[in-house]
């Protein structure tokens, strides 16, 4: 290669590298906005966490993880806004159920929690009973979640009511309550994942260890294909699993695979904890 030749490889190398180091700057600065977003988010900062995804978004549009944690987030506002001004109770459930589902997804339970009690206020019932004391324990309320889930009349609790008031009694150390209610569940061909999740933890807080096994084998095998490894997290942050942690059965029951279909949007979130599923491909969207 000539002289020349050489200088105009270098000068290409170059200008190659200054563009790198120009294009690293607003990269970085856009991942330190994007964690400030969500350290905004976790403090209950909905505006001030919105802002930083959209900043974060603007200044590294090829990043979908920021676009759409915007767009999502954006939407949630929207939701929250309207949800103060509704005045039909059905149009509030069908909100507060997205606004819920979202608190959950982000581990914003505090919001979770206020959320849920409104709706029982609103609603007083079972079903309404259930998701606050659901909530509560996993906030670590479990006297309060006794008190929601017994309250309720006979012909009022459902097998979840029954799981989820054994474990709280379970946590507040009455064992031959809680073994009762355990007892009293089994699962049926069509109860969804979410009880036989419920009903492992109850079964390993009674000291009942092949039967958390079937119920978690059941839970798993239950669960869309896409959120299985979501599953598995949620079981191993479970304190309820602590006393079978170290037993082959327990192990061996997290490695059970699913026996559902997989639908064609469901990989990341299911239609049921989408904030837009009343409104999919419809609507405008923020603009980064």
């Amino acid at each position: 290669m000539s002289v020349l030749g050489k200088l105009l490889t270098l000068g290409a190398m170059l200008a190659m590298s200054v563009a790198a180091v120009a294009w690293a700057g607003p990269v970085e600065e856009a991942a330190a906005l994007f964690r400030d977003g969500e350290a905004l988010l976790a403090q209950g900062d909905f505006e001030g966490a919105a802002k930083a995804f959209q900043g974060s978004a603007r200044l590294d549009p090829r990043n979908d993880t920021y676009r759409s944690e915007y767009i999502l987030l954006w939407r949630i506002n929207s939701l929250r806004a309207g949800l103060k001004t509704t005045t039909e109770l059905p149009r509030w459930l069908a909100t507060a159920g997205q606004l819920r589902a979202y608190y959950y997804d982000h581990k914003l339970l505090s919001e979770a929690l206020t959320l849920d009690r409104e709706r029982h206020a609103r609603q007083p019932g079972a079903e309404s009973a259930v998701l606050l004391a659901e909530t509560q324990l996993q906030l670590g309320l479990d006297h309060e979640a006794e008190g929601a889930l017994a309250a309720l009349k006979a012909e009022e609790t459902t097998p979840r009511a029954r799981v989820l008031l054994g474990i709280a009694l379970a946590r507040q150390a009455r064992l031959e309550d809680a073994r009762k209610l355990a007892a009293a569940v089994a699962l049926a061909a069509e109860d969804d994942a979410q009880l036989a999740f419920d009903l492992a933890r109850l079964r390993a807080l009674v000291e009942d260890r092949p039967g958390a096994a079937a119920a978690l084998v059941t839970c798993l095998e239950r669960t869309l294909p896409s959120r299985l490894e979501v599953t598995r997290s949620q079981v191993a942050q479970c304190p309820d699993f602590d006393s079978m942690r170290a037993g082959t059965e327990f192990a061996q029951a997290l490695r059970t695979e699913s026996k559902v279909p997989e639908s064609k949007c469901s990989t990341g979130t299911s239609c049921g904890k989408c904030p837009s599923r009343s409104a999919c491909a419809q609507g405008d969207k923020p603009r980064p």
